[in-house]
């Protein structure tokens, strides 16, 4: 699918440290279709491997209030806030997560992988 083929080209580009073609094309992705869970969690998740974080949240929280059990947009998410110094919004996120059936190992696995 297009949006299969856009996460795949941005990952690409993440991973040869071209952060802001990524960001550029996940931000189209994005405007096309602003409701697709996948495309913000990747946006967002890039913004975080630039440093900002607090568009990253921006991003992630769409993600999240659909996915709220998707572990790596949890752990994107409460990653950035850590960095934000917002401590009391990461538990948050955290504990409402946990209680929608988030399965902590994954979580701990994510968080490990996105540190």
């Amino acid at each position: 699918t297009s949006t299969s083929a856009t996460l795949a080209d941005a990952r690409r580009m993440c991973a040869a440290g071209r952060f802001h073609a990524a960001t550029d094309l996940l931000l189209d992705a994005f405007r096309g279709d602003p409701e697709d869970a996948e495309i913000a969690l990747e946006l967002g998740a890039t913004m975080r491997a630039c440093g900002d974080f607090s568009c990253a949240i921006e991003y992630l929280q769409r993600a999240h209030n659909v996915e709220p059990q998707d572990a790596r947009t949890v752990a994107e998410l409460v990653l950035s806030y850590h960095a934000l110094d917002q401590h009391e919004a990461a538990s948050h996120v955290l504990i409402r997560s946990l209680a929608r059936g988030l399965r902590s190992e994954q979580l701990a696995l994510h968080l490990r992988d996105a540190a």
